[in-house]
This record gives C-alpha cells, sequence and structure tokens, in this order.
C-alpha cells in the first residue's frame, strides 16, 4: 500500500501508521449511514420504519489505513426482543482505505409491529423498548488527559413512530369561568413528525370527547356537560401544508364561553376530540384528547369580619373563625402563618398567646365547604417582649391555590385582643413544691413579712395542693397541638375510666427510671386508635409549665388586700424564677431533669449548667421545712407554748411519697430576735442524708400486697385462685408502658413462637394494670383512714381478675384491715431509719443532748407509728436528764403545716439574699460533712487524708498506688459514694468543689466523679 498524506497537516504516513507522526490526528476515519439519509461520523440514531424486516448498516473507511471494527456479543444482550439476536455474531470486520461494508440488523416483524402500535398517539415510547444500542469496538483512536485510547461506535436503532400530537391528552383540573368567558384561555398543542418520511397535513377539525367520568365527591352539584361548538375555535395559521421528518409544528386551541352558558351555581366539563387527518403511503389519523371541569373559581373566603377585637381578656378562651370555599372545585390551603403586626413570627422559643386550631397547611376544602377553625387566647402565655402591652394582636395569613394572582390567593384575619398589661413578679419569690404525690406553690415577701399559699387545684377539696398526676385525655380534635393531659384532681377522676393512661410518681420515675417509656391509646372523632409516646422528661416538662401556669392564674384571683401585702399592683403576673424543693440524694440526672422542665416552663433561662441551677433556684426538702418552721416560730403560729432559745438544732424527719430525708439545722439568736435585740436569725444546715427506696408510695405498695394476698385466698375458697404475682408485678410498675414489655417478654419465653394476636395481648395486659391500679388506689385510701381508725373495710368486684386454673364467676371480694397490722410493719421500716437519724446528727457533730427540737414533715409522718418509733430511739438516745424536746408534728395543734411547709420554705430560702430578717449558711457547701473513705483490708475503711468532715470546701487530696490503675472508687460511711473512671496512672489528685461536686485529675486531664446514689 502505497503512503498517504495526512489530512490535518499534508505529511506522508505510512501505510501501517495509525495516526500522524507530525501533528498526531488519527489517520483511520469511519463514517456510517442507513439505506437513507447522510453519512455519520459520530454516534448517531437510525430511524426504523414501520413494515421493515431489517436495517442494513453501511460503515466507509476514509482513512489512508485499514480500519477495524469488532460488534461484541455482550453488546448483544441488552437488545430489545424486536431484534433477532440469535442472527447477530460476534465478528470482526477489516475495513479497506476508501473500503465499505454492510452489516445487517434482522428484526422480528410481529414484535415490532406490536410496538408501532404501542406507540401512536403518544409523545414518548414505553420505556427503553423502542430503542436498540449496536455497540463496537474500533481501532480509531482519541486524545484524552489519560493519552491515546480507543474509540467505540454506538449505532441506535429507533423506532420511527406514526406523527402525534404533544400532549396527546390534556386534563384540566379546573378551568375558571372568569377567564373562559373573557377569551384569553389558548391550549397550545405541538404537531410532531418523527417518521422517517414527510407527511402531508390533510385537515384538523374538533370533534366531541368520550363520556367522563367525574368524581362526584369533588363537586356540590352535578356538573353540566359543554358541547364542542359552545367552547373550541381552532387557530391551526402557520401548520404547513407537508411537515418534514423530524420536524414539529405549533397548533392553538382557543376556549371560550358564554357568560350563559352555566346555570348560576352549577359547574360544566367538556371532553374535546382534537382529529388531524394526514396522508403517509395511506390516509391516517390522529388524535388529541382534551378533557376537563369549568367553574367558578375557588378560593377561601371569611365568614366573619376581618377585623375581631376581644376586650378584657382574663382567663383562656376559645373563638371560631368560619371559612368556606366559594368555587365549584376543591381549594387547597398551601400555607398558614401567624404574624405580628411587625410582620415577623412569634420566637420558636418562647411560649405565644395565640394557637390557630382546625386546619393544617395542604388541607382541601371542597366546593361550597364550610370549616371552622378555633383560635385560641391564652394570657398567660405571652411572649415577654409584650407583656407590658395593654392590647396585642396577631395576623392569620392563610394561602392557598385558587384561582387568580399571587396577591389574591392570600386570606388575612386581624385579631386583636386586650390581655392587659402584666409585670414580670418582682420582691416575691415562688416557692415550688414538686412532690412525688402532691404539688404546692407559696408565695414569700423578699422582707419575709407575708406569706400566700397560691390555690392550685380549684376543684378538689383540698385547694392549695395539686395531686402530681396526668391523665393522657387524647389530642384535642379542634386543637391538634394543644395539651393533650389533664392535671390534679381532674386526672385522678379520669383515671377510674382507664388507669393505664394516669401517669402517677413521675418525679420518681425520673429520678429511679429515666428511660421509661410512656405508650397511650386514644381515638379520635372517626374511631380510629392512636397512639403516642412520650419520655419522662417530656411529661415532667408539661407539669412543671402547668404548676407555673396555675400559679400565675391564682395570683389573679387573689384578693385586693393579699395582692397590697405581697406589694403586687396587679393580679396578672409573670414567674421568671421560682424556688424548686428536691429529695436530699439527688442525682445529676434529676438535677439535668428539673433544670430543663424550668426552661420549658419558662423559667431561668440564664442558667444552663445543671450544679448552678440546683445551686441558686434550689434547696431540700428538709431544709426547706426546717426554714418554714423558723418564720412560724417568729409569726408566733408554731410550737406557741415552746420555750424560745438562741440555739435550736432541729432534726427534721421528711417523709414524702418516694423518699426519706433528714436534715439537721441550726437555729441561732431566735429568742434575742424576738426581743428585739438583734436583727436577724442565722439559720445553718449543717448536714442532710436520704433513703431514695422508702417513702408513702412503699406504704402503699405494702398495703396493696395484703389485699391481694386476702383476695387470693378468698378466690381459692371459691375454687377459682386470682393470678395475685401477675397483679403484684403490675403494682410495682409506675407506668403502664414498663409493665406491658415485661408481659410481652414473659409471653414469648412461655410459647415456642411469639402470639399473633396483638391487641389481645395488650388487652390482657391492660385489664391487668387497671386492676392493679385500683387495689393501689385503694390501698393509699386504707393508709390514710387507718392513721385515725383502728379498721378498714374495703370492697372489690369479683368481675375481670386475671385467673389460673378453672375459670368460673367470683363473687365480691370484702378485704378487713387492720391498724395494728399497719403499725407493726411500719414500726419495721421506721426503725430501718433510725440509722438516717444517727447519721445525720454524728456528721453535724452533735451530741444528742444538744438537739432540741424533732420536726415530723412529709404525708408520710401522718402515720402515728412511725413518730412514735423514731421518738421513742430519740428519748432513749438524750437521756432522762436532757431538756424537754420539742415535737412539732401533723395534725397536733402546733400550728405547723406539713402540707406547706416545703413550698414556703423554698420560697423563704429564695429571699436569702434580700431579706434582711434571717441568715442562711449552707455548711455542705462550705464544709465537707462528712468522711470520704477507701478500702482497708476486708470490711475495714480508712479516711484519705485531706478529705475528712469539717474540711473547708474546696479541697483536694493526691492518691497513691502500688502499680497503674484506671478507677477509683471512695466510700462515705461504709457505703460506695463516688466512682471515677481515668487513663491508668499510678498518682492522682481528688478534688471536692462542693455538695456532689468531685473531680480527679491525672496530669492535665481531668475527670468527673460519678455518683452512687
Amino acid at each position: 500500500m502505497s503512503a498517504a498524506a495526512c489530512r490535518e497537516c499534508r505529511a506522508p504516513c505510512g501505510p501501517h501508521d495509525r495516526y500522524c507522526a507530525a501533528c498526531g490526528v488519527p489517520l483511520v476515519q469511519l463514517r456510517w449511514k442507513g439505506e437513507e439519509g447522510d453519512w455519520h461520523e459520530q454516534s448517531d440514531r437510525l430511524a426504523v420504519r414501520r413494515g421493515v424486516r431489517g436495517a442494513r448498516i453501511y460503515v466507509q473507511n476514509q482513512g489512508p489505513v485499514p480500519a477495524g471494527l469488532v460488534l461484541l456479543r455482550d453488546g448483544l444482550v441488552d437488545l430489545p426482543p424486536w431484534v433477532l439476536r440469535e442472527q447477530l455474531q460476534e465478528r470482526a470486520i477489516t475495513i479497506p482505505p476508501g473500503g465499505q461494508e454492510e452489516i445487517e440488523v434482522p428484526f422480528v416483524a410481529r414484535a415490532l409491529e406490536r410496538l408501532f402500535r404501542a406507540t401512536s398517539h403518544r409523545a414518548e415510547p414505553q420505556g427503553l423498548q423502542a430503542e436498540a444500542v449496536l455497540r463496537f469496538h474500533t481501532t480509531l483512536c482519541r486524545r484524552s488527559d489519560a493519552g491515546w485510547t480507543p474509540k467505540g461506535l454506538a449505532i441506535t436503532l429507533q423506532v420511527a413512530r406514526e406523527p402525534w400530537f404533544s400532549p396527546a391528552g390534556s386534563s384540566y383540573r379546573f378551568l375558571p369561568l372568569e377567564a373562559l368567558t373573557s377569551g384569553e384561555f389558548v391550549h397550545e398543542l405541538e404537531l410532531y413528525n418523527e417518521h422517517a418520511e414527510p407527511i402531508e397535513i390533510l385537515g384538523i377539525e374538533v370533534l366531541e370527547g368520550a363520556e367522563l367520568a367525574l368524581p362526584p365527591a369533588s363537586f356540590a352539584t352535578e356538573p353540566v356537560r359543554l358541547r364542542a361548538e359552545q367552547l373550541a375555535r381552532l387557530r391551526s395559521d402557520g401548520v404547513p401544508r407537508v411537515l418534514k421528518p423530524g420536524t414539529h409544528s405549533p397548533l392553538r386551541l382557543q376556549l371560550q364561553l358564554k357568560p350563559d352558558a352555566l346555570p348560576e351555581g352549577r359547574a360544566g366539563w367538556f371532553s374535546l376530540l382534537l382529529e388531524c387527518r394526514y396522508r403517509h403511503h395511506r390516509q391516517a389519523r390522529m388524535h388529541a384528547l382534551i378533557e376537563g371541569v369549568v367553574g367558578r373559581a375557588p378560593t377561601l373566603e371569611l365568614l366573619d369580619e376581618p377585623s375581631v377585637e376581644h376586650p378584657s381578656l382574663d382567663q383562656p378562651e376559645s373563638f371560631p373563625l368560619r371559612l368556606r370555599n366559594p368555587g365549584d372545585i376543591p381549594v387547597r390551603v398551601t400555607g398558614i402563618h401567624v404574624l405580628r403586626p411587625d410582620g415577623q413570627a412569634p420566637p420558636a422559643d418562647q411560649p405565644d398567646w395565640f394557637r390557630l386550631h382546625g386546619l393544617r397547611e395542604g388541607e382541601v376544602l371542597d366546593p361550597g365547604e364550610r370549616r371552622v377553625l378555633h383560635y385560641e387566647l391564652r394570657p398567660d402565655e405571652r411572649p415577654f417582649d409584650e407583656l407590658d402591652a395593654e392590647w396585642c394582636s396577631r395576623r392569620v395569613r392563610l394561602e392557598h391555590d385558587g384561582w387568580g394572582s399571587a396577591s389574591e390567593r392570600v386570606l388575612e384575619v386581624e385579631i386583636g385582643a386586650q390581655l392587659g398589661k402584666v409585670r414580670v413578679a418582682t420582691g416575691v419569690y415562688l416557692g415550688i413544691d414538686f412532690g412525688t404525690s402532691n404539688s404546692m406553690v407559696c408565695l414569700v415577701r423578699s422582707d419575709g413579712q407575708v406569706q400566700v399559699a397560691l390555690q392550685l387545684d380549684a376543684d378538689a377539696q383540698s385547694r392549695e395542693q395539686l395531686p402530681s398526676l396526668m391523665y393522657y385525655r387524647g389530642e384535642p380534635e379542634h386543637d391538634p397541638e394543644g395539651d393533650p393531659f389533664l392535671y390534679g384532681s381532674e386526672a385522678d377522676a379520669y383515671a377510674g375510666v382507664n388507669p393505664s393512661n394516669l401517669v402517677r410518681s413521675i418525679k420518681s420515675v425520673i429520678a429511679q427510671h429515666p428511660d421509661t417509656r410512656y405508650h397511650f391509646l386514644d381515638e379520635d372523632s372517626q374511631g380510629r386508635v392512636r397512639r403516642r409516646t412520650f419520655q419522662p422528661q417530656e411529661l415532667l416538662d408539661l407539669f412543671i409549665t402547668e404548676l407555673r401556669r396555675r400559679a400565675e392564674r391564682a395570683v389573679s384571683n387573689l384578693s385586693v388586700r393579699q395582692l397590697r401585702s405581697l406589694q403586687l399592683d396587679s393580679g396578672k403576673v409573670r414567674f421568671v424564677q421560682a424556688i424548686f424543693s428536691h429529695p436530699v440524694e439527688v442525682s445529676a440526672e434529676m438535677k439535668q431533669a428539673l433544670m430543663q422542665a424550668a426552661h420549658a416552663a419558662g423559667l431561668y433561662a440564664e442558667l444552663r449548667s445543671p450544679q448552678a441551677f440546683v445551686t441558686e433556684s434550689c434547696v431540700d426538702e428538709a431544709t426547706a421545712a426546717v426554714l418554714a418552721y423558723v418564720y412560724g416560730r417568729i409569726s408566733g403560729d408554731v410550737a406557741r407554748d415552746a420555750l424560745h432559745r438562741d440555739l435550736e438544732r432541729v432534726l427534721c424527719f421528711d417523709v414524702g411519697g418516694g423518699t426519706t430525708d433528714v436534715a439537721a439545722v441550726e437555729i441561732k439568736d431566735l429568742a434575742r430576735f424576738l426581743a428585739g435585740e438583734v436583727d436577724c436569725i442565722e439559720v445553718t444546715l449543717e448536714v442532710t442524708a436520704g433513703d431514695a427506696l422508702f417513702g408513702g408510695d412503699d406504704l402503699d405498695e405494702l398495703v396493696a400486697g395484703w389485699v391481694l394476698t386476702s383476695i387470693q385466698e378468698q378466690s381459692l375458697l371459691q375454687g377459682a385462685p386470682i393470678d395475685k404475682r401477675e397483679i403484684e408485678r403490675a403494682v410495682g410498675f409506675r407506668s403502664f408502658a414498663e409493665y406491658y414489655n415485661g408481659f410481652k417478654a414473659r409471653r414469648r419465653q412461655r410459647r415456642s413462637r411469639p402470639s399473633a394476636d396483638e391487641e389481645r395481648s395488650l388487652e390482657q395486659a391492660r385489664a391487668i394494670y387497671n386492676r392493679a391500679m385500683e387495689v393501689l388506689r385503694k390501698a393509699e385510701e386504707a393508709k390514710c383512714a387507718l392513721s385515725s381508725t383502728s379498721s378498714y373495710e374495703l370492697n372489690f368486684s369479683g368481675e375481670g381478675w386475671p385467673r389460673r386454673g378453672r375459670v368460673k364467676d367470683l363473687d365480691n371480694f370484702k378485704v378487713d384491715l387492720q391498724r395494728q397490722r399497719l403499725e407493726t410493719a411500719v414500726r419495721e421500716q421506721a426503725r430501718k431509719q433510725t440509722a438516717l437519724l444517727e447519721r445525720v446528727r454524728s456528721n453535724a457533730g452533735w451530741d444528742w443532748p444538744s438537739v432540741t427540737t424533732m420536726l415530723f414533715t412529709g404525708q408520710g409522718t401522718r402515720v402515728p407509728a412511725i413518730r412514735e418509733e423514731l421518738l421513742s430511739y430519740v428519748d432513749t438516745q438524750r437521756g432522762a436528764g436532757a431538756q424537754p424536746l420539742i415535737v412539732v408534728q401533723p395534725d397536733d395543734g402546733s400550728g405547723f403545716d406539713p402540707k406547706r411547709c416545703v413550698a414556703q420554705g423554698a420560697a423563704i430560702w429564695g429571699t436569702r439574699q434580700d431579706a434582711r430578717w434571717i441568715v442562711v449558711h449552707n455548711r455542705m457547701a462550705e464544709l465537707l460533712t462528712f468522711n470520704l473513705q477507701r478500702p482497708h483490708g476486708p470490711f475495714r475503711f480508712k479516711t484519705v487524708p485531706g478529705l475528712e468532715r469539717g474540711t473547708p470546701l474546696p479541697t483536694e487530696a493526691t492518691l497513691s498506688f502500688p502499680g497503674p490503675r484506671s478507677s477509683l472508687e471512695l466510700f462515705k460511711d461504709r457505703k460506695l459514694h463516688v466512682v471515677f473512671s481515668f487513663p491508668a496512672a499510678t498518682e492522682v489528685v481528688v478534688r471536692v468543689e462542693g455538695p456532689g461536686q468531685f473531680t480527679l485529675r491525672v496530669g492535665d486531664a481531668v475527670m468527673r466523679g460519678e455518683l452512687v446514689q
């Protein structure tokens, strides 16, 4: 073969050169075409006409050297079924310079014909069946970033479809009558010819279309059929007589309707068929279907005044807001916004006094539908920057997808309310006794001269105490974001209906089982069962927020005289600070949870450290009770006949619902203050201790166990014993969710495979739990009654008890409980608590004769046997020669109120910074009140030097180990108290900064200690 020249630089090239040595341009050049059409040098498409049995592809080599072309079998796998793949073989083709080769691709005629029928009159073919891609490897090269690489060739066989309209089908959800009567609406189409040959347009006309099945739910009345001659006028200007292959032409269909074509209050519908007659090899037709609904424009219309004002609003109230869709088709709400007068949304991190219910974004109003919304006004939930405003307003902005411009698709309502000015409460301190069983709040003026217990539970006999109960009532229908819970006595009343939806002892759950999950069920208005899950923290947030709200409402209900005595010029106040009481032994998790709940309620937003929160805004319940005792002694309401002394040493014993707390508090200068010789009293908190595993709830469970034993014995006599063990399990759980998890686990262990009837299992567990809660409630009732009576009888129905063995009807049960039995058990428990008294007295550095006062608080100390057992122990320890002991206990006529004392004392604790009449010292924050110990042999402990009782805080001590260690345990009173984990070291420094604040330093690394409760 003779030498050739490069097409680019004309340099001579050898017969075997693949690319030019001078310029690098490839010398191999291939081009291809079908039986008709132009040559292509790149990958491209080849039209496949109807009725052909195959395609011929011609490949030509324009280069000066031979070219190679390879069709691989791997590329044949993905070919569609209308290509006869069996006759395409893997082969290599060599094309000499200037030569041409023919490649034949056979088709399956029937499969290709089905494809043509399926794609007729459609804008797009179905899937990838309408094209086949032939991929070749060639000896061509191309330059890339990676150097010279082989260049492939891909030829796509594209099915040439019949001419078609785009869109071939159009359905209008709605065409506004207003636009059609003006003649401004035009429907635009495109006429496409993707055939390999030109077509001749013979004519275009509008015909009546098919019947349209309309959804009756979307229309207020049956729509009217509109005829083609009433509606359509064709504009075919610009459509060519001959439409070339691969081209398209626009087509415009004007829709215009006479104003009286539709009766008043009726919608219309139409179905038009656009027909185009054309000639190809023969005369044919193609169609486009246009259908839709005509009616009055959908919109949102306000049936009330666009501006509403509510004067003198004091209590939360709900008001209706009526909307209507006057159109003939549905309208969708696309946006809901509640805005302040400045156009901004209320702060998301603060409560807001305006809430809108009954409509959500995305909801649809049907034609003519009226929707009643409700907006709720809550004067006690104003953002802080609106507290001084006499009038507040909100603008409700509703956006929809109805007809009109952007501004016309908006409905706005202005709502104003005279909420009155609210002042942030200053000069008074709010004390919150958040108890396991009951909660209470008190106000104390900063000078300590006035204290008021607020009425929280207006529906209960004991109006000042709010039972610490929550009942899940379900999501309010008109208020999906509203509070789904009832509180206090109202929750207690509903608990008889469904005890499994009652939340009790949330304080104990937070302290002991923070990972609990509460699952509640309720039904909506359609009877569908809904399930909601809450974490304990969410419930605590709601409860503390409710306490704050009720306290603010209670202030607004105080008399003018009380408001003046508290130096409040108005009953409308907002509390942003409060003093919380807490058990003596409080975990870090409980501190964090209480701080988070305070923040959720809008209290102490500036305190972000749990330790700072506890230091600034918390006091233990025993100390709070002693402060209330001091206040009562000064006012003369408590222990009027007791001798006033300049030094009182008080041991406070507090038995609450879930814990027992003991505090040693020293009171100085009480007599001299009352005599006017000094200006203030000194109160010093020496030491505290607590038992988180004993409280009033434990006594309830003890009595419940007796009740179940008696019922089981009676059921045995009747021949159908109840499943006492299962009910006892349920009694011990604080929530139904916890019990149900254990119930399911036990069921799975008994069976080889889990039960398929989940709903039945749920109902069985719920019935057992409800029965257990009934027993527990009546046990508490009996415990309280046996404090003043010698016996008490409980009655239970014989139905609904879980059984073992043969099932038969049971008679009703009667359980007689005797006070003597309760006293015996209570005395045994009380004797165990004397160790707490002994520990506190010893750590305070007091001898027993110097103890002057025993103060009993908490609902648990209403049980006489507890007090009697403890007083007997104290008297024995003090000896016969000691001065008379001042004993202050519930219902003894001393004037001391164990219900109010903790809340009152918490408020007094808040006054310690401002009040001049009292100075409060916290020895536990100033001195280490116990010895920190390390094990020193079996059952022996040795105090760590530098960490002895009485050492000023902060203090630290260096500890050395004989070998590397990564953990350290320190003990308090021979019980594990704090644990450290750290990188392996032979020497560490332990630092005590305050109560419960332990750190350990290894080099520059500092680790916090984990308290063990």
